[in-house]
């Protein structure tokens, strides 16, 4: 049987393998010539996933390889594997990989034969190293530790190969957002770490480029203490700088959850009073500030209440955001 309608009937649905072995001599190959041209196969595989730019796409085209191989094994027309260890993916790529497939928690199982098409064995062995912290670039980034069997994280790894003046200019707009707001708001906050994770993977080099030009904006991160690796770290056991980024984080994620959250704002004179309803980001707050209440509205947030009216509230005037009792997490 032709290489190609093999795959269309045992594979149906492996089309960026169809896609690679739709060129010259694949077309024409006979599904039970393909394990003596292995060695070339794997190099053609690799060639064509170069030309793949995202990583769920070269993800796709190893496991559709890896599954092709597997069906003519068992098919009697072949006795080659393409393995995770021998593929074209990367050791990085296979992490990254890991840590996006893991923000849907799942077993050890399920990682190994849904998502790399590998042995339990492999996928604990690289589990127990992001557990201790695996380095990516000038970062380190860890899994949270198993729970219940399961694996799970919500590290969402960006990679962003930027020229330096894209680098100014990212570092001056995250400036601008941490500086302009109250000391509590969140999105300054997150802001400002922003800021300093991608000031710390820059070149003295780099740095000495635009450290003038950030400084006269106001914009220049903090650089004396490197920046806090903390995405898995429990806000009870940190204090200072790392307690206030882990709260802002926590705020923020009540945010974009549109969850029920208690706010807490302290008086001048008198008990503190607790507001409950959602933070709602696309109500403006100037139509719902009190009158005569003269500071910026920049710094205020507007929460929808749950009788549907709004209430501005300013971050500096914050104590706490939490989950409303009675949701669940």
């Amino acid at each position: 049987m032709n290489l190609l309608e093999y795959v269309r009937r045992r594979l149906p649905d492996a089309n960026a393998l169809l896609a690679a072995l739709g060129v010259a001599p694949y077309r024409d190959l006979e599904a039970s010539q393909l394990d003596a041209r292995f060695p070339a196969f794997r190099r053609d595989l690799s060639r064509r996933a170069n030309e793949l730019a995202r990583l769920d796409d070269r993800l796709e085209l190893y496991r559709e390889a890896h599954d092709l191989m597997e069906r003519l094994r068992a098919d009697g027309l072949a006795t080659h594997r393409y393995e995770l260890r021998n593929s074209f993916l990367s050791s990085d790529e296979v992490n990254l990989a890991i840590l996006r497939a893991l923000q849907t928690p799942m077993s050890q199982e399920e990682l190994a034969s849904s998502v790399l098409r590998c042995s339990t064995q492999a996928v604990s062995e690289r589990a127990s190293a992001l557990q201790d912290g695996w380095r990516l670039g000038d970062m380190l980034v860890r899994i949270a530790p198993r729970y219940g069997g399961r694996l799970e994280s919500t590290v969402h790894p960006v990679l962003l190969p930027l020229n330096l003046t894209e680098v100014y200019v990212l570092l001056g707009i995250l400036g601008r957002a941490a500086r302009g707001g109250e000391q509590l708001d969140p999105h300054s906050v997150i802001a400002r770490d922003l800021a300093q994770k991608v000031y710390f993977q820059l070149s003295d080099y780099a740095r000495g480029r635009i450290d003038q030009r950030l400084e006269e904006q106001g914009a220049l991160p903090d650089h004396g203490t490197p920046p806090a690796n903390c995405v898995e770290v429990d806000r009870s056991a940190a204090s200072g700088p790392l307690a206030s980024l882990l709260r802002s984080r926590e705020w923020a994620f009540l945010e974009k959850t549109g969850e029920s959250v208690e706010v807490t704002v302290g008086e001048k004179n008198g008990e503190p009073t607790t507001y409950r309803g959602t933070l709602c980001p696309r109500e403006r707050p100037e139509p719902h500030i009190p009158a005569g209440d003269v500071r910026n509205p920049a710094n205020f947030f507007t929460l929808r209440r749950e009788d549907g009216s709004f209430v501005a509230l300013h971050w500096g005037d914050v104590t706490d955001v939490r989950r409303a009792s009675g949701e669940q997490p």
